[in-house]
């Protein structure tokens, strides 16, 4: 919050959210609702006594991504759905008063288009906002082995079924990719071999509009682990053959949640992203029966986006601080915290090259997210040029994972085409 007058200095209104931009102004002032991402909550903050009341009002397995309180403060609209997913116009009653919940939250639109950023007119009774047809789908890039960077050799589009598709995870050997599709509301994960892209499904738990995302193979590539809120927070499962029932690795309740796994390229161990101590650190559990999570992380902002190096010393992951988001890391051996990749704009998701010579991730540095390498040793230098303003790398850095092979890049490409639209109350 920055007062209106000379020389005045910001002050924080809600802390340790850890990426929630999403904020409006209450009618009159005296308040201010905002998206929480690490509780998974919109909240209501009160100015006055700095308290955060939860409207309870977005369901596991969805975010917001944008609000508006109405001009007379009867009613907040959300832009919610599921993670990775279109979002819907929710419009939440609210008692004038204490502006909190005077019922449940009623559907405006319908998920055919990923509708947000609304705003009321004057007299509150019409409402714009923008309506946007995405597609997501898994391109292949070819990668030069001698230099590391794009080759001339043809892209190809490796998914088509499902409009919207992401957190792609190959097996060590490079052969199966992993990945979430959503063919409808429910997110599922889906297998298939790179060369052929015959497909299949691998989970299929249908209800409460399920969403299971990072997908991870274990070093023999016939195991996997994933999270799934599939009773009722967000957990990790593992399952000791691709088609096998999966068994619970980690159990939290809400509002803790476990998610996005990376599983050891050399042994036993997970480490995953999670709120257990109440803002986005990273843990690790061992596989054994009974092994219990460890916490790694534990610094100011959030650690989230975690994946090991091919020698299994080292984790990467996106640190999210006051002076700026950048990619760091974490060596097993000393339990210790250095940068990896500092640098102006945001670093999302990172990973290394099969050998271990170069790392790659994705950066939004030039104004939109694309794919750049480090070695270590020199200045990074920018992969791809993505050509146009309606087709790139996702918008948002949580769905800019990308998968390295030997020999490409398998990136997540979003085709982007919107509208202003008007709906009459």
């Amino acid at each position: 919050m920055i007062p209106t007058t000379a020389s005045a200095e910001p002050t924080p209104v809600l802390e340790n959210t850890a990426g929630s931009p999403n904020a409006t102004w209450n009618h009159d002032g005296t308040a201010i609702y905002a998206w929480n991402w690490v509780a998974g909550r919109v909240q209501r903050v009160d100015l006055a006594s700095q308290t955060a009341t939860d409207l309870k009002v977005v369901p596991t397995g969805q975010e917001v991504v944008s609000l508006a309180a109405s001009p007379n403060g009867d009613e907040l609209l959300l832009s919610r759905g599921q993670y990775g997913g279109h979002k819907d116009l929710w419009a939440v009653p609210l008692e004038i008063e204490s502006g909190l919940p005077s019922g449940d939250p009623v559907r405006l639109t319908n998920p055919v288009t990923d509708d947000r950023h609304a705003a009321y007119a004057a007299d509150g009774r019409n409402v714009v906002y923008g309506a946007r047809n995405i597609e997501r789908h898994l391109w292949s890039f070819p990668l030069d082995g001698a230099t590391g960077q794009l080759a001339d050799a043809q892209r190809r589009q490796l998914t088509s079924a499902a409009p919207r598709n992401y957190y792609p995870a190959v097996s060590a050997d490079g052969a199966q990719l992993a990945w979430t599709a959503h063919p409808s509301v429910q997110g599922f994960l889906y297998r298939a071999t790179i060369d052929s892209m015959e497909t299949e499904k691998i989970t299929g738990l249908w209800g409460r509009g399920n969403r299971e995302i990072g997908a991870s193979f274990a070093p023999d590539g016939e195991r996997i682990v994933y999270a799934s809120p599939r009773d009722g927070s967000y957990e990790l499962w593992r399952a000791d053959c691709v088609l096998c029932l999966p068994l619970a690795l980690t159990r939290t309740e809400s509002p803790a949640r476990d998610s996005l796994p990376t599983w050891s390229p050399v042994g036993e161990n997970v480490v995953f992203m999670s709120t257990r101590a109440g803002s986005w650190d990273l843990w690790g559990v061992a596989l054994e029966r009974g092994a219990e999570p460890q916490q790694l992380t534990s610094q100011r902002g959030a650690e989230t986006y975690p994946v090991w190096s091919p020698d299994g010393r080292r984790v990467a992951f996106r640190s999210q601080q006051p002076e700026g988001t950048d990619i760091w890391q974490y060596d097993i051996e000393s339990a210790s915290t250095t940068p990896l990749v500092q640098a102006p704009g945001e670093e999302a998701w990172g990973s290394w090259h099969p050998s271990g010579r170069s790392f790659y991730f994705s950066s939004n540095r030039t104004g939109a997210f694309e794919i750049w390498m480090s070695d270590g040793a020199n200045e990074p230098v920018q992969v791809t040029r993505l050509e146009t303003l309606t087709r790139g790398l996702p918008e948002a850095g949580l769905y800019t994972k990308f998968a390295v092979t030997a020999d490409a890049l398998i990136l997540p490409l979003e085709d982007r085409r919107g509208e202003v639209w008007l709906l009459e109350r």
